[in-house]
This record gives C-alpha cells, structure tokens and sequence, in this order.
C-alpha cells in the first residue's frame, strides 16, 4: 500500500540539502513506522521532492562524468569490434544495414557523452539518456530479425539483452522513466520487425529482449526502492540530529538561565560576575550590582496560589530586566524572590539611578498585594553596591556588600533602594 503524504515544514525555497529539509516530530513518527514496514511502492510527498531529487543525485554529476565517456566509449569499442568480426562475412544488404546502425550508435553515444558533461544539459538528463538508449536499444532488438548470418543475430541479440540491462540499471533513470522506455522500444522494434524482417522471430524476441526488460526493470524497480528507503532514513538521521541539537541547546540553556523567568540563574551570575571582575581589574574600573527582593512574597503566595506566585515573579523579572539599557547590564535570579542587576562599569550615582528606575518599573506593573500593608500592590526593596574591580578582591564581596544595602532598605520600611554603607553591618531583618 503507497506512503501517504508526509506533512513537513514548507519553506519557499527549494532545500539545497537534506538540513534544509525540516519535518515535525508526528511526521518522523510516520517515516519511522512505515520504514518498520515497509509498503511495495513506497511514495515521496510532493513537499520532499526537490530533496529526494537532490539526495538522488547528489553524486550524479561525479557519475556521469566519471562513468559515461568510458561507459560510451566501451560500447562504441565493442560495435566496432563487431564490425571488424563480422564485416567481411555479411553480405551488400546487411553489410549496409550494420554500418547505418554503427554509426547511429556511435554518433548517438559520443553527442550523449559530451552532452552531459555540461550542467546546463544534465537538467534534462532523463529525457537525454532515456531518447538516445531508446535509439540503441531499437537498433539492437531489430538487427536480430534483419541480419541474415546466424551468427551477427546470435551476437546481436546477446548486446540488446546487455544494453536493456544498462538502461534499466546503469543509467540510473527513475523506474518510470525505465518502463517508457523498454516499451516505447518494445513497440517500435516490433513495427519494424513486422515490416521489414522476412521471417519475425517472436520467440527469440521474447527471449533476448523481453526477458532482459523484466528481469532489468524488476532490479531497477527495487533499487529505487532502496534509494528511497535510503533518502527516508537520511531524513530521519538529519531529523534526529537536529532533536539532539536542539535539546543540547535547551540543556545549555537551562543550565544557565532561570526555567521560569528567563533571566540568568545563579550559577550564570557567578560566572560572568566573575568574568566581569577579572575584565574590569586589568583596567581598575568600577562595577556595580543591584540586589532586589519582592516585598512580603510569601504573604503573596499565601493570599493568591502559587501559579499566581510565579506570574508575579516572571512579571517583576521582565520589569528588572526592562531597566537595563546597556547590552553589557544583565539581570539574573538569584533564588526564590531574589534578583541580581550587573552594571559593569558603573559608578554608585549611575547605579542608584538604575535601581530607581527598576523599583519605578516594578511599580508601573501595579499587581495587586492585598494581603501587603500599605500601597496594596508588589513592590521590591533594593540594595546597591558598587567598588572597584581589584585582583585583591573577590566578586563575592560586592555581592554581600549589596546583599546588606538590600537589608538596610527593608529595614528602612521596604518599597526603597539603600545604597550600602562603607561598613556594613552584619544585621538582618526577617523578608
């Protein structure tokens, strides 16, 4: 039973390699199932042609001009030999006849082999190769039946049998495109032979001609089949790769960013606050870090669910990030309601206007806290912090340094930035 179509992504260019070829995951499930078992004739959607047409003659290029001349020339080489066998043995009728077909062939073979050389004209390599193998194949199905001498016949008719088997397999052509042309010939040769040869064979015909073409085309037939079990499973291989691709991306990612909020997690801030410090030490310059905390979260969480929790934390992380205004800036999660804003080089003034236009952007959002006293809404608290990078220093302590501005500032009531003290202190107050 036929392949129905496969549903993939369709793009409006044609695919210059298999990579270009992207399927969804339902229709790799499909590819997979009906390669498990597999149908007679298997389909190619018309959405994979240009690929298929691409995979089959991926090396048909190399093929042709690798193959063909010496293939061309091997057949000439033969014809003349036969010539030169037979030639003296043949009487003025037939002796005609085989130099006509000889110079048909040879002509037809060495126009063919140049022909393909040139890309333009390897476009239409299946109606080329297909005409001219027609042509031979007619003058080797008929000359049998023509040729009065027994034993040009016997000859002859052994190189129409070799010859259906180059065009039904060594050519390369499509099944289809094999099948007109064994027949195309077939009815050809047999108007010709009911025309002109004295005696028609039928018998010998079925023989050397019929019996090649069946046995030729069964063999084609079941090579393409495997070139297009071989294109499915290349589909599949680029279709897997690309899955592990993508997941290893999306590990990366994870490893490295907040699944909820999309900002930077820990481990991320750690590295590049690190990698920032070591950068900026060379040249002695400032940096500056922003901690954040959500005021009365847990009173949040309590009040409204925790599906509600985290729409808040990714709404507030969306806020702290939007006030960064400078690609070197980055915010990351530091844990629960805890964020981090990075300011390389930045001074203590640019990074206490930072931390006022997040706390006024948190603000903006106007997410409703019942259950938080006072303004009713979300609000953070944050704690700012800049020094010197310094190689006698470590990030870790503009990290605390920060994290005690940000304790400084719920003390002060919450919904406020403090800037963090020359000594910090080492108090706390409950979040």
């Amino acid at each position: 039973m036929p392949t129905p179509p496969t549903e993939i992504t369709r793009t409006f260019d044609p695919p210059r390699s298999l990579r270009d070829l992207v399927i969804e995951a339902d229709a790799a499930e499909r590819i997979r199932a009906r390669l498990a078992r597999p149908p007679l004739v298997i389909l190619v959607p018309e959405a994979m042609h240009a690929a298929y047409v691409l995979f089959r003659g991926r090396d048909l290029a190399r093929y042709l001009r690798l193959g063909a001349p010496p293939l061309g020339f091997l057949v000439i080489g033969l014809s003349l030999l036969q010539t030169e066998f037979f030639g003296g043995k043949l009487d003025p009728r037939d002796t005609t006849l085989w130099t006509l077909g000889t110079i048909i062939v040879c002509t037809s073979l060495v126009a063919a082999s140049i022909a393909v050389q040139f890309a333009v004209i390897r476009r239409w390599y299946e109606v080329l190769a297909s005409s001219v193998a027609s042509m031979v194949l007619l003058k080797l199905a008929v000359f049998p039946q023509l040729l009065k001498l027994e034993a040009a016949a016997t000859i002859e008719s052994y190189f129409c049998m070799l010859t259906v088997f180059l065009v039904t397999i060594a050519l390369r052509l499509r099944f289809v495109t094999a099948v007109a042309a064994t027949l195309g010939t077939l009815v050809l040769a047999l108007a010709a032979i009911f025309t002109w040869a004295p005696h028609p064979d039928m018998r010998a015909f079925a023989y050397y001609y019929g019996s090649a073409a069946v046995v030729g085309l069964f063999v084609a037939w079941q090579l393409e089949e495997k070139e297009k079990t071989s294109f499915f499973q290349a589909v599949l291989i680029e279709h897997d790769a690309r899955v592990r691709e993508s997941l290893h991306h999306e590990l990366v990612r994870l490893s490295r960013f907040d699944a909820l909020t999309g900002l930077a997690n820990r481990r991320e801030l750690e590295r590049r606050l690190a990698a920032e410090w070591v950068r900026l030490s060379r040249e002695g310059r400032d940096v500056a870090v922003v901690f954040a905390d959500i005021d009365h979260f847990k009173a949040y969480n309590d009040a409204y669910g925790h599906a509600a929790g985290d729409q808040c934390l990714a709404s507030v992380a969306a806020a702290l990030g939007g006030s960064l205004l400078r690609p070197a800036d980055f915010a990351a999660r530091y844990g629960g309601e805890e964020f981090v804003l990075v300011l390389p080089e930045t001074d203590e003034a640019g990074a206490l206007d930072v931390a006022h236009r997040a706390l006024a952007a948190v603000d903006a959002l106007a997410i409703v806290h019942v259950a938080a006293p006072g303004l009713g809404r979300v609000t953070v608290s944050l704690g700012v912090a800049s020094m010197v990078a310094s190689a006698d220093a470590l990030s870790e302590l503009l990290l605390e340094r920060a994290d005690q501005a940000l304790y400084a500032a719920k003390r002060a009531g919450r919904h406020g930035v403090a800037l963090a003290p020359l000594s910090p202190s080492e108090s706390s107050v409950d979040a």
